[in-house]
């Protein structure tokens, strides 16, 4: 079973911890990368709320790339709430670029999908949806 893999996440902590347990992980910015490695899929979890200002970008990057993108991304969190918990949570959510208080929740994440799905050109399916959804991405290869 040979599964090769490497992990990208802009967070030096991340990367750092990451590396010091033996995982193939480099530092980037997927924002401001041109190209990822031919892989057989992509996934990201817990992530995709990241790059909400810019997932056209993230999605072209992926299809170059991959046939399959799976996403598993929280739709119910801590920082859902309308209250000073979720006020928290939001203001806590740091990546490596400040504050990220943008969160998916079912809606938001299927609206985003349709509109990418008409301008990049794939299908998706909902897989689950409990806490976190999971999705499958497949492109549609010219």
């Amino acid at each position: 079973n040979k599964i090769s893999w490497v992990g990208i996440d802009i967070n030096p902590y991340f990367v750092k911890r990451a590396k010091k347990l033996k995982y193939n992980t480099i530092s980037g910015d997927i924002n401001t990368i041109s190209e990822l490695k031919q892989s057989d899929i992509v996934i990201m979890i817990g992530s995709l709320y990241h790059f909400n200002s810019n997932l056209s970008h993230l999605f072209n990057l992926v299809k170059k790339a991959s046939p399959i993108f799976i996403i598993s991304e929280p739709i119910v969190n801590l920082s859902s709430r309308n209250d000073l918990i979720g006020f928290f949570a939001r203001k806590m959510a740091k990546a490596g670029k400040g504050n990220e208080e943008f969160r998916f929740n079912e809606h938001t994440i299927n609206q985003a999908l349709i509109k990418l799905q008409n301008e990049i050109g794939f299908s998706f399916e909902i897989i689950s949806k409990k806490r976190d959804i999971l999705i499958k991405i497949s492109y549609e290869r010219n």
